[in-house]
């Protein structure tokens, strides 16, 4: 093949790839997502209560303690809580899912938080350095009448190990990863310069 006639068809692959087509659920090429991890904070002040995730699709129901947790990426979750004295594990075990559903929303004996948890915070560019979201919960009241939890802060960390932590302003908005430039001005500085390089290797040919 001739040299131009390659340069053409390498432009034209440039084209091609410089395009944004939409992926739908699939996780579109030189991106990534970017998880979120909950934390139960102040789980031990309450201890004569079991705390429980239940999601759709999943988790069916998950117990859940002091620790981070997180579920399926395309699950909406939400956290319940029983006095400890009117739950009873196997029983939840031997029930199907729509048992658990009539259970979780129906049941006078179950608490609802009413607050929607969702398993991804975002999808970036592969370079992106931010690698997770930890959202801080806390407990603000709970007692026969409800169970009310709120998003206090959300701590980014980062693939050096760093994190940094912002504040929720409002409930309903998660606050924005602060994002390193440098990592973001290579993302597309790299692949020009590939092209730069190959275009300078065929002119070379071509004319020597």
């Amino acid at each position: 093949m001739k040299s131009g006639n390659v340069l053409v068809m390498f432009l034209v692959l440039i084209f091609v790839f410089s395009l944004s087509p939409v992926y739908g659920d699939v996780l579109e090429p030189g991106k990534k997502n970017v998880p979120i991890y909950y934390e139960l904070e102040n789980i031990d002040d309450y201890p004569g209560y079991v705390f429980l995730l239940h999601g759709n699709p999943s988790p069916d129901f998950q117990i859940l303690n002091s620790s981070p947790f997180t579920f399926y990426k395309f699950s909406v979750a939400s956290i319940y809580a029983v006095n400890q004295s009117q739950f009873n594990r196997e029983v939840l075990k031997s029930m199907d899912s729509n048992q658990l559903d009539a259970y979780f929303q129906n049941d006078s004996r179950v608490l609802n938080s009413n607050l929607k948890l969702e398993a991804i915070y975002d999808t970036v560019s592969d370079t992106n350095p931010l690698e997770n979201a930890t959202i801080k919960l806390k407990v603000v009241s709970l007692d026969e009448d409800g169970l009310e939890i709120v998003k206090d802060r959300v701590v980014f960390g980062y693939h050096d190990g760093q994190t940094v932590e912002e504040s929720f302003l409002d409930q309903n908005t998660t606050p924005a990863a602060p994002t390193n430039q440098e990592d973001q001005y290579w993302f597309y500085l790299v692949p020009i310069l590939a092209a730069v390089a190959i275009l300078l290797v065929l002119l070379y040919r071509r004319y020597r």
